[in-house]
């Protein structure tokens, strides 16, 4: 029996049906992408390739999320990561490009007024009188002006 290894086989037609059965199966796309359904809720595209001689795979994506189309932009990508002199592990690179993200929200420098406008946008629904996130923002900025606008994590017990 021959294998089919023709690129682009799904259509959306094709996986709209396959999620309304909403049994588990794997539906091929061709290159290695292919539609893993788990229930006719949930879905994810992977993609299978091999890499310095070992089988590898990394996730495109939830389909809730990630469209067929943009499924084969993502594969095409990773393929010609592949082809790329040295090559390049898809998996690797997309861990590190999660891990530079992660670093970048972590760098992200909180103020003080930051955190006063987020406690004051929580509070402020339980607040009888509205007015009191205007003398919150008044006290503040009055008692505390010299460090409204320093990093939380600079703030010492000398600047208060």
């Amino acid at each position: 029996m021959s294998r089919n290894t023709s690129i682009n086989r799904l259509s959306n037609r094709t996986i709209e049906k396959a999620l309304k059965a909403g049994s588990a199966e794997n539906l091929p796309d061709g290159g290695g992408l292919s539609l893993s359904v788990r229930s006719a809720t949930s879905a994810s595209w992977v993609y299978k390739y091999t890499y310095e001689g070992s089988p590898r795979e990394v996730g495109v994506g939830s389909f809730k999320k990630v469209s067929l189309q943009k499924a084969r932009q993502k594969v095409a990508e990773y393929r010609s990561m592949l082809g790329e002199n040295p090559p390049r592990d898809p998996k690797i690179v997309k861990r590190n490009e999660r891990a530079a993200r992660q670093k970048d929200r972590e760098r992200k420098i909180v103020t003080l007024r930051d955190m006063m406008e987020r406690y004051i946008a929580r509070v402020d629904i339980n607040w009888k009188d509205h007015k009191n996130a205007l003398k919150w923002r008044q006290t503040f900025s009055k008692d505390a002006a010299s460090i409204l606008d320093k990093s939380v994590s600079e703030i010492t017990t000398e600047d208060v």
